[in-house]
């Protein structure tokens, strides 16, 4: 759920799911039972496959939901392009966008790995939102047509086979003249 608080001069928008609250398991206690929590649509593909999970399984469905708000678009499977591995599929998504700041979709798609250990923490994810924000609100209105990714420009080539993101370069953007 993306709950909206309005402030004095902004709007907030704070992601909670409190139907669906469940304890965090102790990381060791391996014999611990993990609950299955969420909605499958969002849900982390660990926790899909039953394995432990933990605070970065949230990270994944943040990630599905910037991917929601990028495209504008439903997280369901029809719609928002997985792989057969419940992960994002990359190519296919980055299709689908319009306008986005390439630093903007390149946080999104690493909030969107398959592997564990290759995704960020929330803590790890505050300072690069922060740049992002703070990027966007100084540029000036023409040069903000020259950041946004040409998608016709990425190729499968640009993912690794297994699903996991390859960092995207410069050499695959288009600035506009």
């Amino acid at each position: 759920n993306v709950l909206i608080r309005r402030g004095e001069d902004k709007l907030t928008a704070v992601i909670g799911d409190f139907g669906l609250a469940a304890k965090i398991p102790d990381p060791l206690n391996e014999n611990e039972k993990l609950s299955i929590v969420g909605s499958p649509y969002w849900m982390a593909p660990e926790c899909l496959r039953g394995e432990r999970y933990f605070e970065k399984a949230d990270v994944f469905s943040y990630g599905i939901v910037l991917c929601e708000m990028i495209a504008r678009i439903p997280a369901d499977p029809d719609i928002l392009p997985r792989t057969q591995t419940f992960g994002l599929d990359y190519v296919a998504f980055s299709e689908m966008v319009g306008d986005c700041p390439l630093d903007f979709l390149q946080l999104t798609f690493t909030c969107c790995q398959m592997d564990v250990k290759k995704r960020p923490s929330f803590q790890e994810l505050i300072e690069p939102l922060n740049e992002i924000e703070t990027h966007a609100m100084n540029i000036d209105q023409e040069r903000k047509e020259q950041l946004f990714i040409d998608t016709d420009q990425i190729t499968v080539e640009d993912f690794s086979e297994n699903g996991n993101l390859l960092m995207l370069s410069s050499t695959y953007l288009s600035f506009a003249k």
